[in-house]
């Protein structure tokens, strides 16, 4: 095993999961949530509170680690800093509060507005985003989000949005935010 192998392995050992030490040279395809989900069937405070207790081990150790989800309701209790990104792109980058406070890319706003919210007395307003979701393969010219985005302007359609700082170490690729 090298080192990096050592590493992840103790780490998963800090997770109390020797099940996941044998998986550890497999591919990430290999782990897809189809072929395994031990948290699929949790609902969402037992998920939430089975990552934090996953997670609070790695969280003394000084060191920096890589999260990659498309599930924001977990992200938020795992994550300090988030990058959202769309088709290959960064669509915003910010500090947890001021993303899940002040989201300021459509997109972002579309997937936080999706977090499902557990409690039955609390509306809120979920952004359904209309069109086509382009392919990857051949992504659409501008900005990416163009063909999905409320705001698109003839700009958005032709020219790629600037990753731009907002203020407070926040950033955000959206020619809304142009000046």
């Amino acid at each position: 095993m090298i080192v990096r192998h050592k590493l992840l392995a103790d780490l998963v050992r800090l997770w109390k999961n020797d099940q996941l030490v044998e998986k550890i040279d497999r591919l990430p395809i290999e782990l897809s949530p189809r072929k395994s989900k031990p948290l699929g069937r949790c609902c969402v405070h037992k998920e939430r509170a089975v990552w934090r207790y996953k997670m609070f081990p790695l969280m003394g150790l000084d060191m920096t680690y890589l999260f990659i989800s498309h599930d924001l309701s977990v992200v938020r209790y795992i994550c300090d800093r988030i990058m959202v990104m769309y088709l290959g792109n960064v669509m915003e980058i910010a500090d947890k509060k001021a993303l899940y406070e002040d989201a300021k890319h459509p997109y972002t706003q579309a997937l936080l507005s999706a977090i499902p919210i557990p409690d039955m007395d609390i509306e809120y307003n979920k952004i359904h985003l209309e069109g086509d979701v382009p392919s990857p393969f051949n992504p659409p010219q501008g900005c990416r989000f163009h063909t999905r985005c409320r705001y698109a302007t003839e700009k958005c359609r032709v020219q790629v949005p600037e990753l731009k700082d907002v203020g407070d170490r926040h950033f955000v690729a959206c020619h809304l935010y142009d000046e």
